[in-house]
């Protein structure tokens, strides 16, 4: 999947020479398994469908498509990017349109024990990669270790960019404000409930909450919706 992300990447680097767009870059950044992805799709078919609506669809959007972002990457016009990089390491100086996704935290980490029983190590391996995190997965349900305490903290408190904080869940409450923030008419999918908790997940569920429940209270009184710039 690394690899996969870093042909993209260059393939975006000449695809945006023929493609090239007014449209300011969007990036939608999560603290990780807080609905990020769901929300980055339904962007990057519905820029797609805005940008070339007389390709077909699996072309377009593979044209609006941005790579996973990190440090260093460029943000191309035109497309949706995604990322769960901390804002420290974010750029100041950027037109960017941001969407940061949220979630209880006690969530995230249950959603990332669940999904490492279905996909195994080799996802655990790509989401620790990916948020920059050095840990061990045996010791997520007892302390933060992928600091997503420290993740959501930084990017509240980004400041000189424009971004849009929006709770998973609310998410179809607010379209028309996220619309109007992006300049863009989305379709989202209908709402989707987690799935079912695995054995693995389901026995460290107690244990989770018991341990997030300090930080899972600082979230519940965050805003469900609210822009920053």
């Amino acid at each position: 999947m690394l690899l996969k992300q870093k042909l993209r990447y260059i393939f975006n680097i000449f695809a945006h020479k023929l493609n090239n767009s007014s449209r300011p870059p969007i990036l939608v950044s999560s603290m990780g398994r807080a609905g990020s992805t769901l929300l980055f799709q339904a962007i990057m078919k519905s820029l797609a469908i805005d940008r070339f609506p007389y390709l077909p669809l699996s072309i377009s959007r593979l044209l609006c498509h941005g790579t996973m972002w990190f440090p260093g990457y460029k943000l191309f016009k035109g497309l949706v990017h995604k990322t769960h990089v901390h804002g420290y390491d974010f750029p100041n100086d950027t037109n960017t349109k941001i969407i940061y996704v949220f979630c209880k935290p006690s969530d995230s980490v249950l959603s990332v024990i669940n999904t490492k029983s279905r996909r195994g190590k080799g996802w655990i391996n790509e989401h620790f990669h990916n948020l920059k995190v050095n840990g061990k997965f045996e010791d997520l349900p007892y302390r933060d270790v992928l600091r997503l305490e420290d993740h959501l903290k930084g990017w509240l408190s980004k400041k000189s960019v424009n971004i849009l904080f929006i709770r998973y869940e609310n998410i179809w409450e607010y379209k028309n404000e996220i619309e109007e923030f992006l300049n863009l008419k989305i379709n989202l999918p209908e709402f989707k409930l987690r799935r079912e908790l695995s054995e693995e997940a389901e026995s460290f569920r107690d244990i989770c909450k018991k341990n997030y429940a300090e930080f899972d209270k600082k979230v519940d009184k965050i805003p469900n919706f609210s822009i920053s710039n």
